[in-house]
């Protein structure tokens, strides 16, 4: 860590440049009375954009960005403190980045107005149960955060099972992944029975979520190995030539052939789901913004052409009437518009033992369009603490807390991420829907 001068710093000079493990920055601060209060950091990411962790009196409260060659503000939002001195640490993750100022104001709680969602579905034509599903969607939103947890193997899968052990009762929302219905996997053996699992959990009153880690066709993988860099892999942009951009400027006719093939066989698995009344939260090409999925990879102009042919190809093609649609692209440059999505989510993995309720990427997320949209938790490493959540009035409409190390040991529940007194309080919370408190919806 070293001063720099730059004369685009506020005072002239900046800390940095956080390039090692152990580099940190700490002040102190002293807040007049017990409070809300919002950090502002002002950075300048070194050779690109970065992200960095800060710390009150060694608590994670929050991730910042630092925009790539410029000075600009992030507001970590609705930190709680208590009168008198706070140590405020700035600490790598990402590092390179200039550190110019941190600036305490008073904050505030997330207004009620927030809440209150007007749109209708953006899919005229969805079915009865899917309207049903909606409404209650946004009549509980504000109210209430629904408990979730993604589980390959459904309602007697791992986590589902050592959720119920632990809290007795099971998650109201089943998160499950269309992944293994791709051609380009199946072709290697791969099957599913995210169809069966969710009509299960559906005939149970449960609300059932999709994702689809869309792998790349077969003749666009760079290795059919049967490894995480070979067929397995294929979601992934270091895995596979697969190049969208081409796809949809009618530059690879082959490559948008395969496309259509891989969207006709999931429309196939969705409508098996329509027609047995299950609605779905569907929650495709997520976490474009970050790149590591080849849907993200060649920017955002690409991504949000995909998006509207996905939606164009889903609803009007195939008639899969079905779905509520969630934007989960992370990055309000990349939303394909209001009249494409129905639910914006944002996808959080804090490290371990961070129960902060992330209220700055909430506040983020609500601002992606122009009109209010329920906004989702759609993935998380750690549950937030329900009574921090509900002290600032920051409740997601739901959390859905990723399968395997995130929540079970084998079969037994794990603390790795979660300890067991945050989610057994979660799950006994009067602003909390579990599978055993959720009303009939449809």
């Amino acid at each position: 860590m070293s001063v720099i001068s730059d004369g685009n710093a506020s005072g002239g000079k900046s800390v940095g440049k956080f390039e090692n493990d152990r580099s940190y920055c700490q002040i102190k601060i002293n807040v007049p009375s017990d409070g809300i209060y919002d950090i502002v950091i002002r950075s300048m990411g070194i050779g690109g954009s970065k992200e960095n962790d800060i710390y009150t009196d060694g608590k994670k409260v929050g991730t910042f960005t630092s925009e790539n060659n410029k000075f600009s503000d992030y507001t970590v939002s609705a930190v709680s403190l208590t009168k008198g001195d706070h140590n405020i640490r700035i600490i790598k993750s990402w590092g390179w980045i200039e550190l110019d100022k941190i600036t305490v104001k008073t904050g505030a709680k997330i207004s009620n107005s927030t809440y209150n969602v007007t749109s209708s579905l953006v899919n005229r034509n969805a079915t009865a149960n899917t309207k049903k599903l909606y409404s209650f969607l946004k009549d509980s939103y504000g109210k209430y955060v629904i408990t979730g947890q993604q589980c390959d193997g459904g309602i007697n899968g791992n986590e589902f099972k050592a959720i119920k052990n632990l809290t007795g009762d099971y998650p109201a929302l089943l998160g499950l992944d269309m992944m293994d219905y791709t051609p380009s996997r199946t072709a290697f053996g791969a099957s599913s029975s995210a169809v069966e699992k969710a009509i299960e959990f559906a005939n149970k009153g449960g609300i059932v979520t999709l994702c689809w880690h869309w792998n790349a066709p077969t003749e666009y993988l760079n290795s059919t190995a049967n490894s995480s860099d070979g067929w397995w892999g294929g979601f992934y942009t270091q895995s596979s030539k697969f190049d969208i951009a081409k796809v949809m400027n009618g530059q690879d006719a082959k490559g948008k052939k395969l496309l259509d093939r891989d969207i006709k066989e999931i429309a196939k698995q969705l409508k098996r789901l329509e027609k047995a009344g299950v609605p779905v939260i569907w929650r495709p090409l997520h976490e474009a913004s970050g790149g590591w999925f080849w849907w993200g990879a060649k920017g955002s102009d690409a991504y949000k052409k995909l998006w509207k042919y996905l939606y164009n190809e889903l609803t009007n093609t195939y008639g899969c009437n079905n779905l509520i649609w969630v934007y989960n692209g992370q990055s309000a440059d990349w939303y394909p518009g209001d009249e494409y999505v129905d639910i914006v989510g944002e996808d959080i993995y804090p490290g371990n033992h961070v129960y902060d309720p992330q209220v700055s990427r909430f506040k983020q997320a609500i601002n992606y369009g122009s009109k209010t949209k329920i906004t989702a938790l759609t993935e998380n490493g750690c549950i937030f603490d329900i009574d921090s959540a509900v002290s600032i009035n920051a409740l997601w409409s739901w959390f859905m807390t990723w399968g395997g190390e995130f929540t079970v040991n084998g079969s037994n529940y794990s603390e790795k991420y979660t300890e067991k007194s945050v989610i057994k309080k979660m799950y006994a919370s009067k602003y909390s829907l579990t599978l055993g408190s959720l009303p009939k919806i449809y």
